[in-house]
């Protein structure tokens, strides 16, 4: 754990963590800027060129690092060690910064919408509600961008009062979530998976395009409100919030899920022979080394459904309007998201 009181941060507030292309872990926070390289904190990093030492979001780039603070946004050149302020975001607070797939720079600001940097220069998205697709909201949140890694120019973003938008390259959409809390702090996507990273109040929560989970201090975290999100690329993921910084490794072992019972019905042929006029009870369990059974999700569907749901409760009770083949289809995952071997069961309805 790396803190103020241990000489590691200016500040136990850590609003951004990103890493440089040196491979040091540079964290910002609400006093200024601590950079980590080679098991060496270095605290207080260009005090005298920043707009505001409150640092709301930080992201490398080629030989450098973009910096957003509360009254602009600047760009540190670590080759000549030279600071660039960026006159069109001059005295505008910065709330997130994030980068698309074709290396375009994109800003979240407060009150202004969002910003855009190509090789056409700077393009700006604001709220228009005579135009259908336009960006739905001015209030980028904290945090509210992250680029979608399937896709050069997907983006997803989070506006204060309206909630999670997507970005398809030609027009924006609203999407639905699963969020525990509605004050959201930081979105990030990861690089290799795809997966969507969510810090709120609630904690950090995750997204691999099918399922939902989430983290709080009963699972580990340092702080109950998640700030900043990074990933070091050695299978390791950094929380930063108001108490400091967490590490997480999450562990490689799926878990595992079996269907002990199908009510009273008899197997026969690898199919279970059910009656269509009565209630049918499948009875499935999970297990993992490292979640507990109170943490350890358990998904059903069947074969003609591509939506997978959560089974709440063991066992789980189904009926039938016609006879005829049924396949049932379990899975379960675990806290570090991986995910048993999907297995399959048929049922013989019969009138």
């Amino acid at each position: 754990v790396y803190n103020r009181t241990a000489g590691h941060l200016p500040s136990n507030g850590v609003n951004a963590v990103e890493e440089d292309g040196e491979g040091g872990i540079w964290a910002g926070t609400f006093n200024g800027l601590s950079r980590f390289h080679q098991g060496i904190w270095t605290t207080h990093l260009l005090s005298d060129t920043l707009p505001s030492l409150v640092i709301t979001d930080l992201l490398a780039k080629d030989d450098g690092m973009w910096i957003g603070t509360e009254d602009g946004l600047i760009y540190y050149d670590s080759l000549t060690n030279t600071v660039t302020v960026v006159s069109e975001l001059e005295d505008h607070l910065v709330e997130t910064l994030a980068a698309d797939g074709l290396g375009n720079l994109w800003v979240g600001t407060a009150t202004n919408g969002i910003w855009t940097l190509s090789d056409n220069g700077w393009q700006h998205m604001a709220h228009d509600p005579n135009k259908a697709g336009t960006l739905p909201g001015n209030q980028i949140s904290i945090g509210g961008l992250a680029r979608d890694p399937m896709s050069d120019s997907g983006m997803w973003a989070n506006i204060l009062e309206i909630g999670l938008v997507y970005w398809d390259g030609h027009r924006w959409h609203l999407r639905s979530n699963e969020l525990p809390n509605s004050v959201l702090y930081r979105l990030y996507s990861e690089p290799m998976s795809g997966d969507l990273w969510f810090g709120s109040e609630g904690g950090v929560t995750r997204f691999d395009g099918e399922t939902w989970g989430t983290f709080t201090v009963n699972d580990g975290l340092l702080s109950s409100a998640i700030y900043a999100i990074a990933y070091d690329g050695q299978g390791a993921y950094w929380f930063g919030g108001p108490e400091g910084l967490s590490r997480y490794k999450p562990d490689q072992s799926p878990p595992w899920v079996h269907v002990r019972a199908v009510g009273n019905a008899e197997l026969i042929d690898d199919t279970y022979q059910v009656d269509q006029n009565q209630s049918t009870m499948i009875d499935v369990i999970a297990g993992d080394l490292q979640t507990s059974a109170d943490n350890l999700r358990i998904y059903y569907r069947t074969a003609t459904s591509d939506e997978w749901q959560v089974l709440n409760s063991s066992p789980l009770v189904v009926s039938f309007d016609e006879p005829g083949l049924q396949t049932f289809e379990f899975s379960a995952r675990d806290e570090a998201f991986n995910y048993a071997p999907v297995i399959r069961h048929k049922l013989d309805v019969l009138a």
